[in-house]
């Protein structure tokens, strides 16, 4: 079981359940959200994916998905988009990046390039703005619960073996 939720005043949680039980299906679970017996979403059969800040409900009730965790480098990485468990659209992205989460509130997602380069991107229109930001190693990243706000933890500029927050206010 994963991270709970609050979704429409209901608590909701993530489960991964193996299906490991075929051939070549080794490390492969079913990623379902879950409120008490009701199926919220079914983000179906893939490898192990954590799926913190990869999934956020928007202003019109919508689900957004990050799916960026592909086997092959050339897959597309894309923000599918549901309504009521329907798949509605599927946003491709015209960039790379090393790690990516959504904001909570579904307008913004931060994505990390391999050059350790950060930028935030408006899910609106797919703009992006560089986030400055010393180039070293990240550890972790929170949203603080509205989305307008992020910290990052990572390597300290200056003082080695410590950790240093950055906190960047969205808008």
């Amino acid at each position: 079981m994963g991270e709970t939720y609050l979704i429409n005043n209901k608590l909701a949680y993530v489960v991964y359940s193996p299906a490991d039980s075929g051939t070549g299906m080794a490390s492969e679970y079913l990623h379902l959200l879950v409120s008490g017996n009701d199926t919220i979403q079914n983000f179906g059969v893939r490898r192990f994916t954590n799926l913190t800040y990869k999934f956020a409900f928007n202003d019109k009730k919508e689900l957004l998905f990050l799916d960026d965790q592909h086997f092959l480098p050339e897959d597309t990485n894309y923000l599918a988009i549901y309504k009521g468990n329907q798949l509605i659209g599927k946003k491709p992205f015209n960039f790379t990046h090393n790690k990516a989460y959504l904001s909570p509130n579904g307008k913004y997602m931060v994505y990390f390039t391999q050059a350790m380069e950060a930028f935030v991107v408006n899910l609106k229109n797919f703009d992006k703005t560089k986030i400055e930001k010393p180039q070293k190693e990240l550890h972790a990243i929170v949203w603080s619960a509205d989305g307008n706000n992020l910290a990052l933890v990572q390597d300290h500029e200056t003082y080695i073996g410590t950790d240093e927050i950055l906190i960047y206010s969205i808008k």
